[in-house]
C-alpha cells in the first residue's frame, strides 16, 4: 500500500473517530420522551412540595404582605399554572396539562422599590416566566400582572374578558377571588386606569401589509401590519388590544407603535395553511377597543390599599379615566 493510500486511510480513521465521539456526545444530550416525562415529572412534584410549604409559611406569618397567597390562571385544560407566593419562602409554579404534560419550577421573590415584585425562577415553565409583576387590587380581588402587561389588562376589561367570573382566564388571580364582586376599577398605574373606557372607540384600517410568512412543520403563519386612523389623542396606547367588528370574526389585533393621529397594530394569522391564509385583515376594516360600562360611574378602589403598603404607590394615586 503506497504513503498516499496510507494518509488517506489515516485521515479518514481520524474523521472517523471525531464524527463518532461527537455523536456520542450529542447521546449523551438527549434523553429519551420517557425520560424526559420523569424529569418533568419530578420538577412538579418538587414544586408541589415547595407551594405547599409557602402556604404554611404564609399561614404562620402575622402581617404576611396582600400579595402573598395561591394563584391561577390558565384554561382548564392544556395549561392550568398555580403560583405560590411568600415574602420570606419565595416562589414556587406548577404546570400541568391534560396531555400528560407536568413542569415546575421554584424561585424567589423581590419586593422592588416601587411596590412590585421581581420574581426569577430557576427555570421558566410552560404559562409563567421569570419578570417583573404588579400585584393588583380589584375591591376585594387581587391579580398578579405582568409589568409590561397592564395596558393588555385594561384593554381586556374593555373587551369583557376581565372581571371574570370564573378561575381560568390569561391573569394569575389570587384563587377563590373569582367568587368576590370587582366593584369600582383596578387600582392599576393612573396610565393603565386611562384605558378603560366608558365608550368604545371604533378605527378604520387604512392600509394592510404582509410583512412575514413564517413555515413551520404542520403549516404557515402570517404577520401583518396594519396602519389604523386614530392615535394617541384619542386614548390609545400601545399594547392595546382592538377586535375586528366583522360579524363572526374574533380577529384581535395589538397596537405596536402609537402617535398622536395614527397608530400601527401587529396580527398573528395562525388559523391558516401555507396555501391558504385563515384572518386576512383587510383596508377599511373596523375595529373596536370596547368599553367597561361602569368606568364612568367608578373609581379606583384605593382606600384597602393606602393602607397596605407592601402593595404599589401607584394603588393609591389612580384617577377616574377621562373618557
Amino acid at each position: 500500500m503506497s504513503y498516499k493510500v496510507l494518509r488517506w486511510v489515516l485521515k479518514l480513521f481520524l474523521l472517523a473517530q471525531v464524527v463518532s465521539h461527537v455523536y456520542a456526545l450529542e447521546a449523551k444530550k438527549r434523553t429519551s420522551p420517557d425520560q424526559q416525562r420523569k424529569t418533568a415529572q419530578a420538577g412538579y412534584n418538587s414544586a408541589k412540595q415547595k407551594q405547599q410549604q409557602i402556604l404554611r409559611a404564609n399561614a404562620a406569618e402575622n402581617n404576611a404582605p396582600a400579595w402573598a397567597g395561591s394563584y391561577y390562571r390558565g384554561n382548564g385544560w392544556d395549561l392550568k399554572v398555580s403560583i405560590a407566593l411568600s415574602d420570606e419562602a419565595g416562589v414556587a409554579v406548577t404546570m400541568q396539562g391534560d396531555d400528560g404534560n407536568y413542569e415546575g419550577s421554584i424561585g424567589s421573590v423581590e419586593l422592588m422599590s416601587n411596590g412590585h415584585l421581581a420574581i426569577r425562577l430557576e427555570h421558566s415553565i410552560t404559562g409563567f416566566e421569570s419578570s417583573e409583576y404588579v400585584p393588583t387590587r380589584w375591591a376585594g380581588r387581587m391579580y398578579l400582572i405582568k409589568s409590561d402587561d397592564v395596558a393588555r389588562f385594561a384593554s381586556d376589561i374593555n373587551l369583557g374578558l376581565e372581571p371574570r367570573e370564573d378561575k381560568y382566564g390569561i391573569y394569575p388571580l389570587h384563587e377563590g377571588n373569582e367568587k368576590l364582586a370587582a366593584t369600582g376599577l383596578p387600582a392599576l398605574p393612573p396610565a393603565a386606569v386611562a384605558l378603560i373606557r366608558n365608550k368604545p372607540l371604533v378605527v378604520r384600517a387604512t392600509s394592510v401589509q404582509l410583512i412575514k410568512l413564517q413555515k413551520y412543520q404542520y403549516g404557515c403563519d402570517r404577520f401583518y401590519r396594519i396602519q389604523i386612523d386614530h392615535g394617541s389623542t384619542a386614548g390609545l396606547a400601545k399594547g392595546v388590544l382592538l377586535n375586528s367588528l366583522k360579524e363572526r370574526d374574533q380577529k384581535r389585533i395589538t397596537l405596536t407603535e402609537v402617535r398622536p393621529e395614527q397608530a400601527v397594530a401587529g396580527f398573528e394569522d395562525i388559523l391558516g395553511t401555507c396555501d391558504r391564509p385563515g384572518q386576512v385583515p383587510v383596508r377599511g376594516e373596523l375595529f373596536t377597543t370596547g368599553s367597561y360600562p361602569p368606568a364612568h360611574k367608578s373609581k379606583p378602589d384605593n382606600q384597602q390599599c393606602e393602607k397596605d403598603q407592601s402593595l404599589p404607590a401607584h394603588a393609591s394615586s389612580a384617577v377616574h379615566p377621562p373618557h
